[in-house]
This record gives C-alpha cells, structure tokens and sequence, in this order.
C-alpha cells in the first residue's frame, strides 16, 4: 500500500527514522504480509530497543505466526514500558486466553484494573475474557454494567446481547436490543 511504500522509500534515503520503519512495519501487518513485516520491526528494535510500538507491532507478529512465547515477553516489555503500553496488556490477555487459561487472563485486567478503576477498555476485555472462559455470568453483568453507562453503544448492547444468547437466555438477549 501507499504507507508502506513511502516508507520504504524514507528508509531507502535516511534509513536512521525509525518512525518510517515503524511505518512500514505496521503497513505490511495491516497487508497480511507477517513476514515482511517482521525483519522491518527486528530492525526497529536493533536500532531503537526501548520503542514500545515496535515492541507491540512485533508481538502482534509472532502472535498472529502463533509464536506465542516470544509474542508474550514482547508484549509484556510494551505493557512494562514507560509510559505502559496497554495494547501489550492486551495481547498478554489474548494469549492467555488462546491458552484457555482464562483465570489467568482475568487476573492480569482484574491487576490492571485495582490501578484504573474506571478504564472502561479494561472493563469491556474483562467482559470479553469471561465470555471466551464461559463465565456468563460475571461477563453479562460487565457488560450491562458498561451499556447502562453508554447508551448509545450499540456494539455494548450487542454484545451483551450474545452474552446472554450463550446463556441461553433469549428474553435478555431480546430485551438488550431495545
């Protein structure tokens, strides 16, 4: 795409901007095109190791390429940077629940969310992570909690309607679209 090329015309010319080869690298991810992507971000951390977007971008490479391991230190060092990253919270989650270790996952944003109470990104990933652990439950409270705060949501209320329709509740499902 556009992006990535002009980018990698940038770097053809001053290849020390690291903001072009972060560029390029988010291009090729946003193209499908992982392994492209990859030597891009490497280089970016080769020559800036404390860039936390290239930190999370690259971690969102060997996650989607299912190197879960390396995917979690790099998300884990986005989520620990200064300022933290919470992309890098997130992608530590998705691991956890592509592990099915969903106690885990709830954990991590339950930690987050002692620091940032009222972070609603937090609340909706909470929500989120109970539904994919099959606590509907807790997930259905979460998320009314979260629509009755915004109204006009209509992706809470959506959401929160499936919750409920995985409850096997379809009254609540039902009333959620009103």
């Amino acid at each position: 795409g556009p992006a990535g090329n002009s980018a990698a015309e940038i770097l053809r010319q001053r290849p020390e901007i690291g903001f072009a080869r972060l560029l390029q690298g988010v291009a090729y991810i946003n193209q499908g095109r992982l392994l492209e992507a990859e030597p891009v971000l490497v280089e970016l951390l080769r020559r800036d190791p404390e860039n936390r977007d290239g930190k999370y971008n690259l971690g969102l490479v060997f996650f989607r390429t299912e190197r879960l391991d390396k995917a979690e230190g790099l998300f884990a060092a986005a989520y620990e940077s200064k300022p933290p990253d919470l992309r890098g919270l997130l992608g530590l989650v998705e691991i956890d629940v592509s592990r099915k270790q969903f106690d885990r996952a709830l954990g991590r944003l339950d930690a987050a969310l002692q620091k940032e109470p009222g972070n609603k990104v937090l609340q909706a990933a909470k929500a989120s992570a109970a539904v994919r652990g099959g606590k509907y439950t807790e997930a259905s409270a979460m998320f009314r909690k979260l629509a009755e705060a915004d109204p006009t949501n209509y992706d809470l209320r959506m959401r929160l309607a499936e919750t409920f329709r995985l409850q096997g509740d379809w009254g609540q499902a039902a009333e959620a679209w009103k």
